[in-house]
């Protein structure tokens, strides 16, 4: 992938909100590179949630995903926080509708 202009800055992290995962922008390789293209930021690090966790909110996911997220930076950054992305209607929230287990899958 040729080495885009950074309009908004070197790196951020976007938090997929939970049940979009399946969406085009974010489970194929096409719709990732538009989503970097839209941040605007050199290197985007996609995170999706985990569907078996409760999340509080946004402020708790940006927590927890800062300091790991940090391990993909480019070498050489000097800053230790970077902007935590997603869309307007934050982490999303997911509904069960049914759980089950088998034999052959667990």
């Amino acid at each position: 992938m040729p080495r885009r202009k950074a309009k908004n800055g070197p790196f951020a992290i976007f938090v997929v909100p939970q049940g979009r995962e399946v969406d085009w922008l974010f489970a194929s390789e096409r719709g990732r590179e538009q989503l970097v293209e839209s941040a605007g930021y050199e290197r985007l690090v996609v995170v999706s949630l985990h569907s078996g966790h409760a999340y509080p909110g946004l402020v708790q996911v940006k927590e927890e995903v800062s300091a790991n997220a940090l391990e993909f930076a480019q070498a050489g950054l000097k800053q230790k926080k970077y902007p935590v992305l997603t869309l307007g209607d934050g982490i999303g929230s997911r509904e069960v509708l049914h759980k089950d287990s088998s034999v052959f899958s667990g």
